[in-house]
């Protein structure tokens, strides 16, 4: 295995287990990569990110057994 894809793996576990213990951590990210993505479009970032809010917290809730048994 190479040092590539050993940092690679290292990363993805750390980064992994940051969503897992801090969902808000997880729509921070989110929120700013809509708001790059939108900040030159009328789409409204609030409404969309309310949105967005509700689906990631209906998916944590709906696969809160399996995150908690990964961890």
């Amino acid at each position: 295995m190479d040092l590539l894809t050993v940092d690679k793996n290292s990363l993805k576990a750390a980064f992994s287990e940051m969503l897992l213990e801090n969902r808000d951590f997880f729509k921070n990210i989110i929120r700013e990569v809509i708001n790059e993505k939108i900040s030159n479009s009328s789409i409204d970032a609030d409404s969309e990110m309310r949105y967005i809010d509700t689906l990631i917290d209906e998916d944590f809730k709906k696969y809160d057994a399996v995150f908690k048994a990964l961890a």
